[in-house]
């Protein structure tokens, strides 16, 4: 078994999730991106994306960068729970006893994370699961150091995803995302709402035949915040980005690659900033391994210097404690 651990001028106009007005974007909003993009990169892969149709078949992990609390992680055999720790090196003679800078847990039933807990000096916080049909219901945030919850729950139509509502730990509701769909079943729009007001939107746009998708993040008058660009391989795995952020008094134009080894683990990603020429890059050495074939020691290392070491401990249904 494989377990697999988110300017420019706008309208109003009605929308199609729900019978109220919400701000829609003219069919050409991406030009005037593209034109701010170009004048500092005129290399850039986005500009070259044309929308096609089709149903995106990795629409999982789009949505996921900005969506699901409960991230998949790749593992083989029955696996009950993973725990990882994070060791910061600074010399590496010295690593089994550099000191922990976090751990991490994950813990499985039938195949999928029901928990995650994560610690480090500043955070402490845990993650609990629901699902129904194999699609994940509910998530229950536990921020232990603060002393506070936040309850977070998805509905669906069709199995996908249309409204995720956030509660605060007195059961109010604070936040909620709603999605709107194309006619090809891609998502249209994610809209904010907070306690009840109108915010912020997403916009989402995809090319299922090249395996490329955009996401672009709008403030409520419709003004461009940042826009992410990725292009897949045909396993899924994200083999190219690039970002551009507006946040920042000077835009930040930002580009990524991805390499992945035969068992689709991540071993390098080198990221460039053009208008800097500011270049970084990062390569993940698997250096153990158990009898299931699961890395359980992984080196990181940032432009030839090993900066961190992090270890697994898996346990597996049918193995003895």
């Amino acid at each position: 078994m494989r377990v697999w651990f988110s300017f420019i001028g706008i309208v109003l106009m009605f929308c199609g999730c729900k019978n109220e007005k919400r701000p829609v974007l003219p069919s050409n909003y991406l030009q005037s991106i593209f034109s701010e993009i170009k004048k500092i990169d005129t290399t850039a892969r986005v500009l070259s994306f044309i929308p096609g149709e089709g149903r995106f078949v990795f629409i999982d992990d789009v949505l996921g960068s900005g969506t699901f609390e409960v991230y998949p992680v790749k593992l083989n055999g029955e696996v009950r729970r993973v725990t990882e720790h994070d060791y910061e090196v600074t010399n590496l003679l010295f690593a089994d006893s550099a000191k922990e800078n976090t751990t991490t847990q994950y813990f499985f039933s039938g195949g999928q994370v029901i928990e995650k807990r994560f610690k480090n000096p500043e955070e402490n916080v845990i993650y609990k699961a629901e699902y129904k049909k194999k699609l994940i219901y509910r998530v229950t945030a536990i921020y232990k150091h603060y002393n506070d919850s936040a309850s977070i729950r998805f509905l669906y139509n069709n199995d996908k995803i249309k409204t995720k509502q956030v509660f605060s730990s007195n059961g109010a509701l604070d936040l909620l995302f709603d999605f709107c769909y194309k006619k090809d079943e891609n998502p249209d729009y994610k809209y904010t709402i907070v306690k009840t007001k109108p915010g912020v939107f997403d916009k989402f746009e995809f090319n299922s035949k090249l395996s490329q998708a955009i996401m672009s993040h709008f403030d409520t008058s419709g003004k461009l915040k940042w826009l992410l660009y990725i292009e897949y391989d045909d396993k899924g795995n994200r083999v190219y980005e690039e970002t551009f952020n507006k946040t920042y008094t000077n835009p930040v134009f930002r580009k990524t690659e991805y390499t992945y080894n035969q068992y689709e683990e991540m071993t390098g990603l080198k990221t460039n900033f053009p208008r800097s020429n500011t270049k970084k890059r990062y390569d993940f050495q698997y250096t153990k391994r158990d009898d299931m074939n699961n890395w359980i020691e992984r080196k990181t290392l940032e432009d030839d210097n090993v900066f961190m070491i992090t270890k697994r401990d898996i346990k597996y249904s049918n193995k003895k404690m």
